[in-house]
């Protein structure tokens, strides 16, 4: 089993075809004041229901972060990045 553990700064573009979900793995290049570049650095490809149980498993961990504080919702329920105590994170 490969145990390689890489870092990355976001999703891109995701496409399902023929039920596999497919998602761009993006890094940032640049970060210039408020501005940042994020380029393509590699993809991941998954079922739909292993896409979707990743799905829930990190909607689990974001509502955790909401009850500790971590995180706080917007007027949208959406939880943001920014902490509860203002602080950017």
């Amino acid at each position: 089993m490969n145990n390689n553990f890489q870092y990355i700064d976001g999703i891109g573009n995701i496409q399902i075809a023929e039920g596999v979900v497919r998602l761009d793995v993006l890094m940032m290049t640049s970060i210039e004041g408020d501005k940042s570049t994020a380029e393509k650095v590699g993809g991941m490809a998954m079922s739909l229901p292993a896409f979707l149980r990743s799905f829930n498993q990190m909607n689990l961990v974001v509502n955790k972060m909401v009850e500790q504080g971590l995180l706080k919702r917007n007027d949208s329920g959406v939880a943001s990045g920014q902490a509860a105590d203002g602080a950017s994170s």
